[in-house]
């Protein structure tokens, strides 16, 4: 990552983690689940994850460098969580929402998706953006072939 967007990426990420009392304190005191909506019927396992996201927060604050990838990890552990809990009841739907009380789709789990989708994209958009800078300031010809650079190779064939 270059050296402005690196540290901008590694404080947005920082100020994400570090909301995740905000989230915890909407959740616990206000039931406003916006963070870990896929979790509101684990409570212990609801817990365990804002202890995940507050360790995240950590590490990205002693490893700076690994931000994109703790941020891209964890938003797509929470994807993933949220497409498995919204699947399931599309699979499976309760009597409730057959009789047209319940819904297969909060609006919390709207915002959960929203909020990690939008992390997970701006980490691999980040991380994405790094990798092309680094390919594109190679010198042409330039890479490693059975641990010899590709030009060495040319000029002994």
């Amino acid at each position: 990552m270059s050296g402005r967007s690196g540290s901008t990426a590694q404080r947005l990420f920082s100020v994400y983690y570090a909301g995740t009392a905000v989230f915890l304190a909407l959740d616990y005191l206000f039931s406003v689940n916006v963070r870990l909506a896929f979790l509101d019927d684990w409570p212990v396992w609801r817990a365990v994850y804002y202890v995940f996201c507050i360790a995240c927060f950590f590490a990205i604050r002693r490893y700076p460098a690994w931000a994109n990838t703790i941020a891209a990890g964890e938003s797509l552990v929470n994807l993933s969580g949220l497409i498995i809990s919204v699947a399931s009841r599309v699979m499976t739907p309760s009597a409730a929402v057959l009789d047209g009380e319940g819904t297969i789709l909060t609006i919390e789990e709207l915002q959960n998706f929203v909020l990690s989708g939008g992390v997970a994209w701006f980490a691999w958009h980040l991380r994405s953006r790094a990798a092309f800078e680094e390919l594109s300031s190679r010198p042409a010809g330039r890479f490693l072939v059975s641990g010899k650079t590709s030009q060495n190779r040319e000029k002994r064939d």
